[in-house]
């Protein structure tokens, strides 16, 4: 495998004495190794060889961390290790349970052919950017007019929270949410995702969102480094399944918060999917209020490595385990990874009514980092549902039938 770009063990703010946990090899390319299969081939297997895969997997997840906890010293080192497998079998079953549903049939020509160039781009980079039409934001801004206005008043106050600035609830939001699925139906969009995950794709969630240069909860400043790497709050989703969009309803340039995505770097990372997995929930470790590690790691939103006790308990993991999907924060600056970052970013600039959709998943990408200015912005969550039984499906073509006659 090739060796990744984000070496945890170079970084200054991540050395300790203390030596990682030990863990034999096998065990982590055992689970590798099944975990794979499933997710190239888990929807063509049998029924009972799947609860067989299912339950070897999270059999040899147990045993891992079986293994770890045995090392521990003390107390809050074992509730690292619970809460870790807690949430890595938790997001096992949940891939497991993706890559088992059926899939739709992908043949590109089920579609119209003038979106087979924008599919192939998709299934490469694992996004577009267009624009929705003039009317579509026009319309769409008139309805958030007195959630930007609470906001705004939010900002005066001092009130910068993300629940102060921003609205994902309400009539207002459905009404959203049917404008969208429709303006993305009639430009494709719902289309190319479709055939992407193979799973009828529509519009199921938005949160509105204003983002002001005071809201700076996405600076950092380890100790032992000269300055922040250029690559602040880069991450990755932790699903798999569910792609994203986010929609300037503002003029967006530079300094106001353009979203960027990397192209190819989350395969430049060359993880293993343990390390993977891992990667995309550590960081809700400690952050329940009725765990003993939260006063413990007094974490920060997404900045769990801003906590030296969180630190610690991290690079006790096997190097093998060790990932954060939100990885943006401890780039070392100046190494391979910041410059090869830099070198693919695509920020997303444009008018009002510019969009991205994306795989959050797959895609490293971030947003919202305001030097001046504002940027009011509509981040979109599509959902997918499960190809139609056959009962269904017959039943719709007799409802089909009925409805022409």
């Amino acid at each position: 495998m090739e060796k990744s770009l984000l070496n945890y063990d170079l970084h200054p703010s991540f050395k300790f004495r203390e030596k990682p946990w030990e863990l034999e090899q096998n065990l982590i390319d055992s689970f590798n190794e099944y975990y794979l299969t499933l997710q190239e081939c888990g929807h063509v297997y049998k029924p009972k060889i799947k609860v067989l895969l299912k339950r070897e997997i999270l059999h040899k997840t147990d045993i891992i961390f079986s293994n770890l906890l045995k090392q521990t010293i003390e107390n809050y080192e074992q509730t690292f290790l619970v809460e870790l497998k807690e949430q890595t079998l938790r997001l096992v079953s949940e891939q497991i349970n993706y890559f088992f549903r059926n899939k739709l049939n992908s043949d590109y020509n089920l579609f119209d052919k003038s979106l087979h160039s924008k599919i192939a781009y998709f299934h490469k980079n694992k996004y577009i950017i267009d624009s929705l039409k003039n009317h579509t934001i026009s319309e769409i801004n008139n309805e958030v007019q007195s959630d930007v206005a609470n906001f705004r008043d939010n900002v005066a106050k001092g009130n910068l929270t993300r629940e102060a600035l921003s609205q994902n609830e309400g009539k207002v939001m459905q009404k959203i949410i049917s404008i969208l699925n429709k303006s993305f139906k009639d430009l494709g969009v719902l289309d190319i995702l479709s055939i992407y995950t193979q799973r009828d794709t529509r519009v199921g969630g938005c949160a509105l969102e204003l983002s002001v240069p005071k809201a700076d909860w996405w600076k950092n400043n380890f100790e032992g480094i000269n300055r922040p790497p250029n690559t602040l709050y880069a991450h990755l989703d932790e699903s798999i399944e569910y792609p994203k969009a986010i929609v300037y309803l503002t003029n967006v340039n530079e300094k106001n918060g353009p979203t960027s995505c990397y192209p190819k770097i989350n395969e430049s990372l060359a993880l293993n999917p343990l390390q993977d997995i891992i990667g995309r929930i550590v960081g809700v470790v400690g952050s329940s209020d009725s765990s003993i590690l939260k006063p413990y790691y007094m974490k920060t939103y997404h900045q769990s490595m801003n906590s030296e006790n969180y630190r610690r308990h991290f690079m006790k993991l096997p190097q093998d385990m060790r990932f954060n999907s939100h990885f943006g924060w401890d780039v070392i600056p100046d190494s391979i990874l910041e410059q090869k970052m830099i070198n693919c970013e695509k920020k997303v600039v444009g008018n009002s009514g510019t969009f991205i959709v994306f795989d959050g998943g797959k895609l490293v990408h971030r947003g919202g980092l305001i030097e001046e200015g504002e940027r009011l912005a509509l981040q979109v969550i599509f959902t997918t549902k499960d190809k139609p039984s056959i009962f269904k499906r017959l039943r719709n073509k007799v409802k089909n039938k009925l409805f022409k006659k």
